[in-house]
């Protein structure tokens, strides 16, 4: 879930619920919550390697940063070979669990020449891609099961 949406929008939705219902009101609170969490900055180990821990928020990042390292790293055919291992070692929880049984010759391939292949990093980031898209619909459960379930809510909306 994208919890960026900005907090003056709701607002108006929370007066309007709390006209409406007062229950309502409890549980536009608990959007309020998550809605004020700010995503974090993705890091990067000293040489250049982005760490990643599955966030679907920061994907798109990771991979554009994973591209990146590899066209770096070129005229350095060794180093650039054993960009999608040293991509592979930054990441974390389920992005390092989806990629992890990769055998490394698969993620560091060349050529007919001899010269590094850009195929293990499109395998790497390919493998995390098909993972998080299973992931998504249950980490929205999740968070789902948080704000409208949490005993604090399920408290006021008893009594």
């Amino acid at each position: 879930m994208d919890c960026r949406i900005a907090s003056g929008a709701l607002t108006d939705v929370e007066q309007q619920l709390h006209v409406e219902h007062e229950q309502h009101y409890i549980v536009s609170i608990s959007f309020e919550l998550c809605i004020e969490h700010e995503p974090y900055a993705m890091d990067v180990d000293r040489n250049g390697v982005p760490q990643y821990d599955g966030s679907s928020d920061l994907f798109e990042e990771w991979s554009e940063r994973a591209f990146d390292l590899w066209f770096a790293r070129a005229g350095n055919d060794s180093l650039q070979q054993a960009t999608a291992i040293s991509l592979r070692s930054g990441l974390r929880d389920v992005a390092y669990e989806a990629a992890r049984k990769i055998p490394h010759k698969d993620l560091s391939q060349a050529d007919s020449d001899g010269k590094p292949d850009i195929r293990g990093v499109k395998l790497l980031v390919d493998t995390v891609r098909e993972v998080l898209a299973k992931e998504v619909p249950i980490r929205t459960a999740e968070v789902f099961e948080q704000v409208f379930y949490a005993p604090s809510v399920c408290d006021l909306l008893d009594a």
